[in-house]
């Protein structure tokens, strides 16, 4: 089975050591879904970082703190990619069952053709 990556910043206290357990989650998700897994990867990884830290500082939650999406992502060579963010969640297993039940956030974790996994960490 071909391995996707998805692009997603989760706004919870975590560290980089979770990563690939969310990764692990998803994949078992999209795995019962009839589509491939995800991996972590370190160019995503970092651009989450920043994403989630500039959040953190700022206090607010948005798409564009640490740049545009596109402009986050335009130097990442990923067919396609998407981003999830989240926050007032206790653990990534809450996080990822308040995606599942948000067409949006569920969407960005089942489509086939997404590429670039990273969740992560502020």
């Amino acid at each position: 089975m071909k391995t996707v990556l998805l692009g997603a910043v989760v706004a919870i206290t975590a560290t980089l050591a979770h990563a690939e357990d969310m990764a692990e989650m998803i994949s078992r998700y999209r795995h019962a879904h009839g589509l491939s897994t995800v991996k972590t990867d370190p160019q995503l990884t970092a651009i989450a970082e920043r994403q989630a830290k500039a959040m953190a500082a700022s206090g607010m939650m948005d798409h564009s703190m640490a740049g545009s999406f596109t402009a986050r992502m335009s130097g990442v060579r990923t067919g396609m990619a998407a981003e999830n963010i989240a926050a007032g969640t206790k653990t990534w297993a809450e996080t990822f069952r308040m995606w599942q039940t948000s067409a949006g956030h569920n969407a960005n974790c089942r489509p086939s053709a997404l590429v670039g996994q990273n969740e992560l960490i502020a």
